[in-house]
């Protein structure tokens, strides 16, 4: 038989380990938090300021993209890819917000297609430019 401090023991044991196995459960992912969210993306450019980029984006729940700065437009051209363009009204920096359904989901994947110069003529070359995804 069990005493009623043993019970008492056992049953806070029982509720520590649930906790400890919830709270673990919560940290399946080790890249950041889950949810709706927004992913930075910007386009560093060997070249300085920029006129427009086409951007491909591949994961899942990718819902649009918006910029303070710049027009953007959004394509689907599969389940899970979608090609970003980013044009700017005067040279900059190319910088644009996507939003995702799930933060927790796989990270997406960029790859730059284009870059249009200040005068809207495309770059011959993408080498040295670089697109980086910011949580």
């Amino acid at each position: 038989m069990i005493r009623g401090a043993s019970v008492r023991a056992v049953l806070r044991g029982a509720l520590l380990a649930a906790s400890l196995g919830l709270a673990g459960a919560g940290c399946d992912d080790p890249d950041g938090p889950g949810g709706p969210g927004v992913y930075e993306v910007v386009i560093e450019s060997p070249n300085g300021p920029e006129g427009a980029a086409v951007v491909q984006l591949t994961g899942s729940g990718i819902e649009g993209a918006r910029s303070a700065d710049a027009r953007v437009f959004v394509a689907r051209v599969e389940r899970n890819t979608s090609r970003v363009v980013v044009v700017r009204d005067e040279p900059g920096e190319l910088r644009f917000q996507v939003e995702v359904r799930d933060l927790g989901a796989p990270m997406l994947s960029a790859v730059l297609l284009q870059v249009a110069d200040g005068n809207n003529e495309l770059r011959g070359s993408l080498a040295g430019y670089r697109v980086s995804l910011i949580r």
